[in-house]
C-alpha cells in the first residue's frame, strides 16, 4: 500500500433519484467543509474540536456553483427525458431508449432509467392535473360533456368520471 492511499477513505453513499440533486449539493458542501476541517487548527477548547475561518466570500462563491450545478442537473434531466419520448416515439424500445441516454449523458442504466421514469410520472400527474381542471371549468361554464371530452382529448366517460370526482369533492361549483 503507498502513502497516498494509505490516507484515503472510500465512502459509497446510494441516493435516491428523487432527491439526488439536492443531495450531490449537500454532499458537495460537506466535501468542501471536510477539506477545511482538515486543514483546521485544534481549538483550545476540546469540546469544540477544529477550528475553521470563515470566509463569507467563499460560502457565497461555492453556494451559487453548487446552484449553478443543481440547474443544470435539472436541464439534463428535462433534455433526458425529451430524449427518451422522441427515441421511444421513433420506435425503439425502452431498454434501448435508456441505453442511449445512459451513453450520451454517461449515467448508469439504472440511473437513466430511474430519471426518465420519475419525470414522466411527474409529468403525466400534471397533465392529468391540468385535464381534470379544465374539464372542470368547461363543465362550470356549462359545456356538455361530449364537447368536453373532443377538447380536452380524452373519452366522453373519462371526463364522466373526472366530473363525478369533482361533484363528490364539490371542486369548482359544481352539483
Amino acid at each position: 500500500m503507498s502513502d497516498s492511499t494509505k490516507n484515503m477513505i472510500t465512502i459509497r453513499i446510494d441516493i435516491p433519484v428523487d432527491v439526488a440533486d439536492e443531495t450531490i449539493v449537500k454532499l458537495e458542501c460537506l466535501a468542501v467543509h471536510l477539506k477545511d476541517i482538515v486543514n483546521a487548527e485544534p481549538s483550545k477548547d476540546p469540546s469544540i474540536g477544529f477550528v475553521t475561518p470563515v470566509d463569507k466570500e467563499r460560502e457565497a462563491a461555492l453556494a451559487k456553483e453548487a446552484d449553478d450545478r443543481r440547474q443544470e442537473f435539472k436541464r439534463r434531466i428535462v433534455q433526458a427525458f425529451r430524449k427518451y419520448r422522441r427515441l421511444t416515439k421513433s420506435g425503439k424500445t425502452e431498454k434501448q431508449a435508456f441505453g442511449q441516454i445512459a451513453l450520451e449523458y454517461d449515467w448508469p442504466n439504472s440511473i437513466a432509467k430511474d430519471i426518465t421514469t420519475s419525470r414522466r410520472v411527474k409529468i403525466n400527474h400534471y397533465m392529468r392535473f391540468r385535464r381534470m381542471k379544465t374539464a372542470i371549468k368547461m363543465a362550470a361554464q356549462g359545456i356538455s360533456e361530449p364537447k368536453i371530452a373532443k377538447h380536452v382529448g380524452v373519452s366522453q366517460s373519462t371526463v364522466n368520471r373526472m366530473l363525478q370526482e369533482a361533484r363528490k369533492q364539490k371542486v369548482g361549483g359544481l352539483s
